[in-house]
């Protein structure tokens, strides 16, 4: 999984992926240099999923950018000895590049995250969390169960998926932290005091309402 920088080039991709296999890019190579070398290292360590994340970062402003993008991207899907699932994760805002060339648009399948509603998702809530817990071993407290405490876990994520299993982690985090015996609403309710530095009032998991 590679997570790309903010405003990155297709060369800056590039460099990514190699980093991320723990090989130091050449500052003299060219992308596809960078790239041709990139595909090696897929190859020889058997890569299955190649995860691009924030692909919505990677420079398409202008039309020889976007172009440039559509190519490399209709790249990862050509066959090859040993086949890679691409999966790119990015922003709504991407959308336009994917519409912006129809083999590309043939070759991805879009899956759209809708935002969670509270009136329907408490119970996706409760579950994510409990995964979590199981994969550490982790008890949850009777004060993690509720569905009050699932409607401030939807409200403190902004009803978005992806932040609801950051907002867990950071939680989780805390518990490892303090060597808890089990996860319970004070470490959700530190772990967003920690990260933003509110009041209690201001603290989805503390204020009364939420």
């Amino acid at each position: 999984m590679v997570q790309l920088s903010s405003d990155a080039t297709l060369r800056r991709v590039c460099v990514d992926i190699l980093q991320e296999f723990g090989w130091p890019a050449n500052a003299r190579d060219n992308t596809q240099r960078l790239w041709t070398a990139a595909c090696g290292y897929i190859e020889r360590l058997q890569t299955i999923i190649l995860v691009l994340d924030e692909i919505q970062h990677v420079r398409s402003a202008g039309q020889n950018d976007r172009e440039a993008l559509c190519g490399f991207l209709k790249s990862l899907v050509q066959p090859r000895q040993t086949q890679v699932v691409p999966i790119v994760v990015g922003m709504p805002d991407f959308h336009e590049v994917i519409n912006s060339d129809v083999q590309l648009r043939r070759r991805f399948d879009i899956v759209n995250l809708r935002a969670l509603d509270p009136a329907l998702d408490r119970a996706t809530a409760v579950q994510t969390l409990s995964e979590y817990a199981e994969m550490l071993g982790l008890p949850l407290a009777g004060d993690v169960r509720s569905k009050d405490f699932a409607s401030r876990l939807l409200e403190a994520s902004n009803h978005a998926f992806g932040e609801m299993c950051v907002v867990i982690q950071r939680a989780i985090k805390q518990v490892i932290s303090e060597n808890g015996q089990e996860i319970t609403l004070q470490h959700f309710q530190d772990a967003h005091r920690l990260r933003y530095d509110c009041l209690p009032d201001q603290n989805p998991f503390v204020t009364e309402p939420f």
